[in-house]
Order: C-alpha cells, then sequence, then structure tokens
C-alpha cells in the first residue's frame, strides 16, 4: 500500500498495483510448485530406489529446474527496472556557462521551467524538476553556474 501512495509516475502505479495484487507471489509460487515437483521425483527414485519406481526421468526434472531457473532470472530482470521505477533517475544538467542547460532542461520537461537569456551567468540556483521520462520518474537539476553539481 506504500508503495502505491509513494509512486512517483504512472508506471510506477501500475507496477505497486501488480504487486499489491499478488503478481510477484503469484510467479514465485509458480517457480516454487515446478522446483518441489523436480524435488519430489528426484526423491521418489531416491527413497524407493530397492522397490523399482520405474526410470527416473532426468531430463524431464532437468527440463522443470531449467524453466525455474529462466523464470528467476527473469524475475530478476525485473527486479532493476522495479528499484528504478521506485526511486527514479537523478540527473544533472552541467556544463560551461551559456552552452544550453537551461534550454534543454525547458525541453526535456516540454515547457519554461528555467530562465533562457544569451547572457551568460542567468541561471544562478539550481533548478531542480520531477518529471517522468518512459514511465520512469525523473529528477532534472541544472546546478549554479559554478558548476557546482548539487544532489
Amino acid at each position: 500500500m506504500a508503495a502505491i501512495v509513494a509512486a512517483r509516475s504512472s508506471s510506477a502505479l501500475r507496477a505497486a498495483v501488480r504487486q499489491l495484487d499478488g503478481g510477484l507471489s503469484e510467479r514465485l509460487r509458480g517457480l516454487r510448485a515446478e522446483l518441489i515437483g523436480a524435488l519430489a521425483r528426484v526423491e521418489v527414485a531416491i527413497d524407493f530406489s530397492d522397490e523399482d519406481p520405474g526410470e527416473v526421468d532426468r531430463e524431464s526434472i532437468l527440463a522443470d529446474v531449467l524453466r525455474a531457473e529462466s523464470g528467476l532470472r527473469d524475475l530478476l530482470g525485473t527486479a532493476f527496472l522495479g528499484r528504478l521505477l521506485e526511486q527514479g533517475v537523478r540527473t544533472a544538467i552541467v556544463g560551461r556557462p551559456n552552452v544550453g542547460k537551461s534550454s534543454l532542461l525547458n525541453g526535456l520537461l516540454r515547457r519554461e521551467r528555467a530562465i533562457v537569456s544569451e547572457i551568460p551567468g542567468t541561471t544562478r540556483d539550481t533548478v531542480e524538476e520531477l518529471t517522468e521520462v518512459a514511465g520512469v520518474p525523473s529528477s532534472w537539476s541544472t546546478p549554479p553556474v559554478s558548476g557546482k553539481a548539487t544532489t
């Protein structure tokens, strides 16, 4: 629930709602079931080896384990995206005076946020703004003319 309240972009909100609906838990339960099934077939072969439970289908067991491994790798791959959606990206636009930092910021925001002028040093204070880029919350800042970046 806290992730829904803290969502800083529409993509982060959708991800939080999916998680609240149990999407991650459901995927993990499926992977766990596959691994338990493979383990059960191995244990049957070991525990009842003297009773001849039949030939152990090693290829089937390996296929189940590899499928579970692939599913876990997919989940790990989405973990980075989940963290990115939750925390966002902080970006500083830095450069020499009068090279277009404020113009770039305004262009990225699609609105006039920073003052743009041909006079060097017009933007003396850090300008910070939060926006969404491709569904990812992004915090942009243009540091003061001194060139000292702020975080």
